[in-house]
């Protein structure tokens, strides 16, 4: 073989391989978000002692969020209900209404939560008792650690009967 064959194929070759190398991270990370599930969704979130919520009386919190979905990061704030029926008996709900998502409200003077962009009404143990609604609120995670009230907030898919996340993880 020629010298000025050979060091031609050789330049190619390294190029090339240089040009590979490089391009590996780049296509890493063009396809990594559709490998990657939603995170900082699950992450746990404590809201507080459990004698902080009254027995009976539905108590609206908020929290902040940060959710990582392919490239895009939102950071904001979530709210829930939390409903506490006995010492460690504890419900937290969204306040997202299952129906078409507008915010649900406590109505005391009707004893039942209420969304009023469509008249869904729900009691406080979750469950719909009339309106549009096809399912009950949703309940998010919840557990009594230390007497501490630590829930992981999700988010449902709404105007749907059966209860699935957005993530599309298992509910």
């Amino acid at each position: 073989m020629e010298r000025r064959r050979f060091l031609t194929a050789l330049t190619v070759g390294a190029s090339g391989l240089l040009g590979v190398l490089v391009s590996i991270p780049l296509v890493g990370h063009l396809f990594a978000p559709l490998t990657r599930k939603a995170s900082g969704a699950d992450a746990p979130i404590d809201l507080g002692p459990v004698s902080d919520f009254p027995v009976g009386q539905p108590v609206r919190v908020a929290f902040p969020v940060r959710i990582e979905d392919g490239w895009a990061v939102t950071e904001g704030e979530r709210s829930a209900w939390v409903v506490r029926n006995g010492s460690d008996q504890v419900h937290v709900f969204t306040t997202t209404c299952p129906h078409l998502g507008c915010s649900v409200e406590w109505a005391p003077k009707r004893d039942e939560f209420s969304c009023p962009c469509h008249d869904s009404g729900f009691g406080k143990d979750g469950a719909k008792l009339h309106g549009p609604s096809r399912r009950g609120l949703d309940a998010l995670p919840v557990e009594v650690k230390a007497d501490r009230l630590v829930v992981r907030h999700v988010e449902y898919v709404p105007g749907i009967a059966d209860k699935r996340r957005l993530d599309g993880r298992d509910a």
